[in-house]
């Protein structure tokens, strides 16, 4: 039987770690948070509701950033649907394990996309995987599985996002039967609706920045190194009316922050602001002007028009095939 529940109104509390003596775990979130727990689900609470925000130097190995489980598991990702983002999906029912492990002799490409909702489960519409060393690696588990046409580890258009698909999936299908690739391990980190500040500002929920680090450490944890990364994100600053100077400031801190977490794969940026029928020439002008080692603008995903975007901004089946031909061609170039 479960001991009797408690139900506390927390602020804040503080923790004394080893590596991280000042972290303060706050439950003041933007939806609040009551939690009701018995005095063995505690700790479960925590990692359910709190956020901590670790203030220790800046050059510190061990900082997470704001996000950390109060235990500092390495691997905590803050639930994003707790600011209003669609969950992402976890699911692994009928999903195909495989091993991770490079295989000698077989060419590999390791593809990191972080971004917003076309880079999820947002086509409207099934997709079959047709290659079978079309992989995917779980964010939230770290393992790799055989893909399918919703990518686990990301939201969608619905949830759970039955009836739709990834361009990922897609796009992971033509690098192989293209003969570019003998296996994609697909890498989906991407938050519905997330803007380019979400991206770039580690200590404001819902600290998707958090999850750069997460990523390295999960490719990093299965031998894994990124080949590439694809930025796959504008609609929702273009929405906003995120003038050029500060979306380009924030892919800045964006690319920083996978450099830091010592991903150095070329990091491709497509030109990406269509929504609702409009694109947005201040973000798409920051786009194109995406310059660094290693960082090239990429695919002109704001060519697809409306006839292949299913509700005016994300893409049928026939725009993600569309979208999957111009990152192809802009992978293989790196």
């Amino acid at each position: 039987m479960q001991g009797p529940l408690l139900q506390v109104d927390i602020a804040k509390i503080v923790v004394h770690e080893r590596d991280e003596p000042n972290a303060v775990v706050d439950f003041r979130r933007p939806c609040g948070c009551r939690p009701v727990i018995s005095r063995l689900g505690f700790i479960v609470a925590l990692i359910a509701c709190g956020t901590a925000i670790a203030q220790v130097p800046s050059g510190s190995s061990t900082y997470l950033g704001s996000g950390q489980s109060p235990l500092s598991d390495p691997f905590f990702i803050y639930p994003y649907e707790l600011n209003a983002f669609n969950p992402p999906f976890k699911d692994t029912t009928g999903y195909t394990s495989t091993s991770c492990a490079l295989v000698g002799g077989e060419t590999t490409a390791v593809i990191i996309f972080a971004g917003q909702s076309n880079a999820n489960n947002t086509v409207n519409s099934s997709y079959t995987v047709t290659q079978s060393r079309n992989h995917q690696m779980n964010i939230f588990d770290g393992l790799c599985y055989q893909s399918k046409g919703i990518m686990l580890g990301v939201g969608g258009s619905a949830f759970p996002p039955t009836g739709y698909s990834s361009v990922i999936a897609v796009l992971a299908d033509k690098l192989i039967s293209d003969a570019h690739y003998q296996r994609v391990i697909a890498v989906p980190i991407a938050v519905d609706g997330a803007s380019s500040a979400d991206w770039s500002t580690p200590k404001i929920a819902p600290y998707i920045f958090n999850s750069i680090a997460v990523a390295a450490r999960r490719l990093a944890a299965q031998g894994l190194t990124a080949t590439h990364v694809q930025w796959m994100q504008g609609e929702t600053d273009c929405l906003n009316g995120v003038s050029q100077s500060t979306y380009a400031a924030n892919l800045n801190l964006i690319i920083a922050g996978f450099r830091n977490a010592g991903i150095s794969a070329p990091f491709l940026v497509n030109e990406e602001s269509w929504f609702n029928g409009s694109t947005c020439t201040a973000i798409q002008n920051a786009q194109v002007a995406a310059s660094g080692t290693n960082v090239f603008p990429a695919a002109n995903l704001d060519s697809i028009g409306a006839g292949s975007r299913w509700d005016n901004t994300h893409f049928t089946s026939a725009g993600a095939a569309t979208a999957a031909g111009l990152m192809e061609a802009q992978i293989i170039l790196h």
